[in-house]
Protein backbone atom coordinates (compact mmCIF):
# COMPACT_ATOMS: atom_id res chain seq x y z
CA UNK A 1 0.00 0.00 0.00
CA UNK A 2 1.30 3.48 -0.99
CA UNK A 3 0.35 6.93 0.23
CA UNK A 4 1.98 9.86 -0.93
CA UNK A 5 2.42 12.19 1.97
CA UNK A 6 5.08 14.97 2.32
CA UNK A 7 5.60 14.55 6.25
CA UNK A 8 9.19 13.56 5.88
CA UNK A 9 12.36 15.31 5.51
CA UNK A 10 15.65 13.62 3.49
CA UNK A 11 19.18 14.81 4.57
CA UNK A 12 22.55 13.09 4.05
CA UNK A 13 24.57 11.46 6.24
CA UNK A 14 28.20 10.56 6.12
CA UNK A 15 29.35 14.64 5.68
CA UNK A 16 31.84 15.96 8.46
CA UNK A 17 29.77 18.59 9.16
CA UNK A 18 26.59 16.57 9.75
CA UNK A 19 25.67 15.54 12.91
CA UNK A 20 26.63 11.63 14.09
CA UNK A 21 23.47 9.69 13.26
CA UNK A 22 25.06 6.55 15.53
CA UNK A 23 25.70 8.21 18.31
CA UNK A 24 21.81 9.95 18.10
CA UNK A 25 20.24 6.02 17.08
CA UNK A 26 22.49 4.51 19.86
CA UNK A 27 22.94 1.16 18.23
CA UNK A 28 18.99 1.22 17.39
CA UNK A 29 18.01 0.98 13.59
CA UNK A 30 15.49 3.48 13.85
CA UNK A 31 14.34 5.93 16.97
CA UNK A 32 12.79 8.63 17.73
CA UNK A 33 14.47 11.70 17.73
CA UNK A 34 13.64 15.29 19.48
CA UNK A 35 15.84 17.53 18.02
CA UNK A 36 16.95 21.28 20.20
CA UNK A 37 15.44 24.47 18.77
CA UNK A 38 18.19 24.78 15.61
CA UNK A 39 19.84 21.30 16.12
CA UNK A 40 17.71 20.49 12.23
CA UNK A 41 19.84 23.13 10.57
CA UNK A 42 22.60 21.20 11.02
CA UNK A 43 21.85 18.72 8.87
CA UNK A 44 22.25 18.75 5.14
CA UNK A 45 19.83 18.33 2.51
CA UNK A 46 19.96 16.55 -0.77
CA UNK A 47 20.91 19.22 -3.36
CA UNK A 48 17.96 17.93 -5.49
CA UNK A 49 14.02 19.60 -5.00
CA UNK A 50 12.04 16.52 -3.93
CA UNK A 51 9.06 15.09 -5.14
CA UNK A 52 6.79 12.48 -5.32
CA UNK A 53 6.90 11.49 -1.87
CA UNK A 54 5.45 8.02 -0.33
CA UNK A 55 5.19 5.97 2.29
CA UNK A 56 5.21 2.25 1.55
CA UNK A 57 3.68 -0.23 3.62
CA UNK A 58 4.56 -3.79 3.29
CA UNK A 59 2.14 -6.77 3.75
CA UNK A 60 4.81 -8.25 5.89
CA UNK A 61 4.49 -5.68 9.00
CA UNK A 62 7.04 -2.98 7.42
CA UNK A 63 7.53 0.16 5.74
CA UNK A 64 9.45 3.00 4.24
CA UNK A 65 9.71 6.00 2.71
CA UNK A 66 10.53 7.38 -0.39
CA UNK A 67 11.38 10.49 -2.38
CA UNK A 68 12.53 11.64 -5.95
CA UNK A 69 14.32 13.94 -7.22
CA UNK A 70 12.09 16.52 -9.17
CA UNK A 71 14.52 16.32 -12.78
CA UNK A 72 16.85 14.07 -11.69
CA UNK A 73 14.52 10.88 -11.04
CA UNK A 74 17.36 9.97 -8.19
CA UNK A 75 15.71 8.05 -5.54
CA UNK A 76 15.96 8.48 -2.13
CA UNK A 77 14.62 6.29 0.74
CA UNK A 78 15.40 5.29 4.51
CA UNK A 79 15.93 2.26 6.31
CA UNK A 80 12.68 -0.37 6.47
CA UNK A 81 10.96 -0.01 9.79
CA UNK A 82 8.60 -2.30 11.54
CA UNK A 83 5.17 -0.87 12.26
CA UNK A 84 4.37 -3.60 15.37
CA UNK A 85 7.42 -2.51 16.81
CA UNK A 86 6.40 1.60 15.81
CA UNK A 87 2.94 1.15 16.89
CA UNK A 88 3.82 -1.09 20.24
Amino acid sequence: MNYYDTAVDFYCTGEDDTPNIEEMLNDKEWAFVELDEGEQEMFTAPENRLDCYRLVLRANGTGYYTAYGKHTSEEFWTEEFSLIQLTA
